[in-house]
């Protein structure tokens, strides 16, 4: 079996060898070539020494401008890239002057949570009702109708609500009588 393929190996090298030398495909290949043909041809140990001796600096050199079609070894000759432009020079700019503070107006606080859906008089001390997020509150003077609000005063016209953490008073209007 090994002797098989050493045969069909055999064979098929010496089929490229004499390919080689009879369809040469650039003049560098051929003149590498002929060397070795010589020595395959004389067959002595002194021929191959001499082939094996055979450089590329023995070889004619072919020209790297040259386009020889079928060379896999060729080096394409490429342009070294132009130089990049030149940086402008630096201009010095004046930093932009700084404009005053603006004076920070503040935003007027949030409208209480309530409004004013009606008022009662039982004859002692007048309450009105509220309407929350929660739901419908009555209140009366002093009471809390939420943690953080207290009725202050009630009359006709408004119902004064205090906010306990902001100290702000806020009127609402009472609703007019139907």
């Amino acid at each position: 079996m090994k002797s098989n393929r050493l045969a069909i190996l055999l064979v098929v090298m010496a089929a490229l060898i004499v390919l080689r030398l009879v369809i040469p495909n650039s003049p560098t290949s051929v003149a590498l070539a002929e060397p070795v043909a010589r020595a395959a041809r004389a067959s002595t140990p002194a021929a191959l020494a001499n082939a094996a001796r055979a450089t590329p600096a023995s070889v004619p050199a072919v020209d790297a401008e040259d386009d020889v079609p079928g060379n896999a070894f060729a080096v394409p000759v490429v342009a070294p890239p132009p130089a990049p432009p030149p940086v402008p020079p630096m201009v010095a700019v004046a930093a932009p002057a700084l404009l005053a503070a603006q004076p920070v107006v503040a935003s007027p606080p949030p409208p209480p949570p309530f409004q004013v859906i009606g008022s009662f008089d039982d004859g002692g001390q007048p309450a009105v009702f509220l309407a929350t997020p929660s739901g419908t509150v009555m209140a009366r003077a002093g009471g809390l109708p939420m943690p953080d609000w207290k009725v202050t005063s009630l009359t006709a016209q408004y119902v004064t609500l205090s906010q306990l953490s902001t100290q702000r008073n806020v009127q609402l209007p009472m609703p007019a009588s139907q």
